[in-house]
């Protein structure tokens, strides 16, 4: 059962263009608590992989039977939802800057000169073939973008806080 509230959550997330992350975030919801493999089963295909010797990996039925969902209590939902929210796009913008800093290490590395362009250094831009941008971004984008993640997460656990007692399913 699925709290009615996340419907509202996931209309807002598709309507602000982020249908992909309100995907993610029903998908998640549906597939709940997924029981991982153990730690020493982990290091032990870990270590098998890396011997070379897989003949030692066992995927035995009984483990991949204990590898149930168990699904999300509907008052749990809004909290983990709100929670992937937050989590992913601060992840979308950790990844921008690792590309931003990793595009200026490549082209300093090459001792070319920057091209002069309004984006600057430590910046992303993206050009389609009729060289017109189609995606721009820079260091202050980028750090405007944690700080609107930072609010947003406030906001999201304001909304939560008062709106607990409105549990309905």
């Amino acid at each position: 059962m699925i709290d009615v509230r996340l419907f509202a959550l996931l209309e807002t997330l598709t309507s602000s263009n982020l249908g992909w992350l309100a995907e993610e975030v029903l998908h998640d919801i549906l597939a709940g608590q997924i029981s991982l493999e153990s730690e020493a089963s982990v290091l032990r295909a870990r270590g098998a992989i890396f011997r070379g010797d897989q003949s030692d990996i066992s995927f035995e039925a009984q483990e991949a039977a204990e590898s149930v969902s168990t699904p999300y209590e509907v008052e749990e939902q809004l909290g983990k939802a709100v929670s992937y929210i937050c989590r992913r796009l601060e992840d979308a913008i950790s990844m921008l800057r690792a590309c931003a800093e990793r595009l200026d290490t490549v082209i300093n590395a090459g001792g070319a000169e920057l091209v002069e362009s309004r984006a600057g250094p430590s910046s992303v831009l993206l050009l389609t073939d009729g060289s017109a941008v189609a995606m721009e971004t820079n260091a202050l984008q980028l750090v405007e973008a944690e700080r609107a993640v930072r609010d947003l997460r406030e906001e999201l656990q304001r909304w939560l806080s008062n709106g607990a007692e409105d549990n309905t399913a």
